[in-house]
């Protein structure tokens, strides 16, 4: 996102999704996807990987790129173990990002990163 005007810098073409690259703690790529949503003007970023390391606490680096810029948004996700009805789930305790200003939605479990507002 950014912090001057709130667009969202891959919906409005600033980064091309192929620039992006997420890796897990262990510098290992991790697989992930992007949806559109044209309603809201928001770029999600898909992935399972938060169920591929540890189900307990996950550490990730996201790291976006294009000509002139580049940026590495590094981030903890917590999380709880359900087991009900003979499923296993989980559910987001908590979400860090370190770096950059960020506010998070639990309820909606969106997460906006202000690339051009480090801390």
């Amino acid at each position: 996102m950014d912090s001057a005007d709130g667009q969202d810098l891959i919906y409005n073409k600033t980064f091309e999704t192929r620039f992006v690259k997420v890796f897990n703690n262990l510098g290992h790529t991790v697989e992930h996807s992007f949806y559109a949503d044209s309603n809201m003007q928001h770029t999600f970023l898909n992935t399972n990987a938060f169920w591929e390391t540890n189900p307990d606490q996950c550490n990730f680096e996201i790291q976006i790129h294009n000509d002139t810029s580049e940026y590495k948004v590094l981030f903890t996700v917590l999380q709880k173990e359900h087991n009900e009805n003979c499923c296993t789930f989980y559910s987001m305790e908590k979400f860090n990002v370190f770096s950059y200003k960020s506010k998070i939605d639990k309820g909606l479990m969106i997460c906006e990163i202000y690339l051009n507002d480090s801390l």
